[in-house]
């Protein structure tokens, strides 16, 4: 008689250059051994990765997710992959960012080959992405003369609004992100700049990250940090309020028009990179959303968007976290860092591939800030300071509690 219980399984694919996917499959082990033939009883897609979208951001990675639960498995991995590509293809107002049909199957692979009795003979290698590619830092030096002037036109003429803003809690934080960004959207609220301050620490996870293997969460809550959930994708922040360098971008999607998703976060960095420049801090992009030295990462970016419709212009987010000085071996203790996450980073350990900021200044955590907010007008002449006004406040607290301060939002892909 064979056994009903079901195991889970979890592959992971790092496309190098690109993001991280994750496949969880649970199913029967011992139909494998018995029958030679199964299906999987449920899946679950998660990791660092974006997902751009007209509509529910969701809705391309349930497809996927009931598309693997269908396939009578074993399936040659190139059969695997065409169907994956299918359903992709399917959807053509969503966009998966750095990850593609590809880096799935193969993570669902590696899931599969965990499975006692699966056959090898469906594995044909021909997917396999290469490990030996480091993520080469760029630098404006690296684009055009028309790709420099492009960004420049762009910073040139934006009239933006700057924010040094007050400490709030972490989720305060994230619902002032979408309270701001759907204000933007509205044309109720002009492009802004928001210096965020943290009022204690936290880890803020990724729209579609897996809580319980991206943190441990009871040691989190030990040392004091709350978890959060954003809606932007991307991987965990790791914030302690006095380490860290936060800021938020909320833009018409009018100033990225034209640009691939990948420029659009090197749009949104420029200011930031000229400014470490003319303090002395050698740092430029890696892969397509990270900011690093030659010695290792010093932060990382996200985005979200909101695309035109009727009565609305159209907006996007794009926030960032720099990390001024770390306690790595708390970071560790809090983070699940996966092995396959720094693989094609030539390090060996999350904490080796981190590169504060301190290590290249002389500066505090406030005067660098400060600093690098002083160098805008040299970009964006149309700058001028503000606040955040209470009625966004408000907007932004009730966001908070209805999303995420829940529970529910925080610990589900949802």
């Amino acid at each position: 008689m064979i056994s009903q219980a079901l195991t889970t399984y979890r592959g992971e694919c790092k496309l190098p250059g690109g993001k991280l996917v994750a496949v969880s499959v649970q199913l029967n082990p011992q139909v494998f051994l018995t029958r030679g033939a199964s299906h999987v009883e449920h899946c679950q897609i998660d990791g660092d990765f974006f997902i751009d979208a007209a509509r529910d951001q969701l809705n391309i990675l349930k497809a996927l997710e009931r598309e693997i639960e269908n396939i009578v498995l074993p399936l040659a991995e190139g059969d695997i992959n065409g169907r994956l590509e299918a359903v992709i293809n399917r959807y053509k107002d969503s966009y998966l960012i750095g990850i593609n049909a590809n880096t799935i199957t193969l993570a669902l692979i590696r899931a599969l080959t965990q499975v006692p009795g699966y056959p090898t003979n469906t594995i044909d290698g021909h997917l396999h992405t290469r490990t030996d590619l480091l993520d080469r830092i760029l630098t404006l030096d690296d684009f055009t003369n028309a790709q420099t002037s492009d960004f420049f036109d762009r910073w040139g003429q934006l009239p933006l609004n700057v924010i040094m803003d007050v400490e709030r809690e972490p989720a305060e934080q994230i619902g002032l992100d979408l309270a701001m960004l759907q204000a933007v959207d509205r044309g109720e609220q002009p492009p802004s700049l928001r210096i965020w301050q943290w009022a204690s620490p936290a880890v803020v996870i990724g729209r579609f990250q897996s809580l319980h293997n991206e943190v441990h969460v009871a040691r989190a809550h030990e040392l004091g940090f709350t978890v959060v959930r954003r809606m932007s994708g991307g991987g965990a922040m790791f914030a302690e309020p006095d380490r860290v360098i936060t800021y938020s971008l909320y833009l018409p999607i009018s100033f990225a028009s034209g640009l691939n998703r990948t420029l659009t976060y090197y749009l949104c960095d420029v200011w930031l990179l000229k400014g470490l420049e003319h303090l002395g801090i050698t740092a430029g992009w890696t892969g397509m959303n990270d900011i690093a030295s030659p010695k290792g990462k010093i932060g990382g970016s996200a985005q979200r968007r909101l695309p035109v419709h009727p009565g609305r212009v159209g907006a996007f987010l794009h926030h960032d976290m720099l990390s001024y000085s770390i306690d790595a071996d708390k970071m560790v203790q809090v983070l699940n860092t996966s092995d396959e996450k720094v693989v094609d980073k030539a390090v060996r350990s999350a904490k080796a591939r981190i590169d504060p900021l301190e290590r290249q200044t002389r500066l505090s955590r406030k005067q660098l800030t400060e600093a690098l907010v002083a160098t805008l007008p040299d970009i964006a002449p149309a700058t001028r300071l503000s606040v955040v006004n209470e009625q966004m406040a408000v907007q932004g607290n009730e966001l908070a509690a209805k999303y995420f301060c829940s529970t529910q939002w925080t610990a589900s892909i949802i």
